[in-house]
């Protein structure tokens, strides 16, 4: 059994969504219901962290998150 770690999967996600994978955008702003809450919470918290949202971390992908998630894939190039 593998353990779900809501960390690594908003890592994950936030890393694909950076690197401009259409899948990851468009389950984030079409589907958001796609991710577990917990991703959700995660991913805001992370981008929290880093300097890109100042919202309260609901897992809501509101209009703050999304732009919160534009920021970051403009700030931070792929790799």
């Amino acid at each position: 059994i593998v353990k779900r770690d809501a960390r690594r999967a908003a890592e994950m996600l936030l890393k694909a969504y950076r690197a401009g994978s259409e899948t990851a955008r468009e389950d984030l702003i079409k589907r958001p219901e796609t991710w577990r809450s917990k991703t959700r919470i995660e991913m805001q918290t992370l981008l929290k962290l880093w300097g890109f949202y100042d919202g309260a971390n609901t897992g809501f992908i509101d209009k703050s998150t999304r732009a919160a998630l534009d920021a970051f894939a403009r700030a931070t190039p792929p790799r």
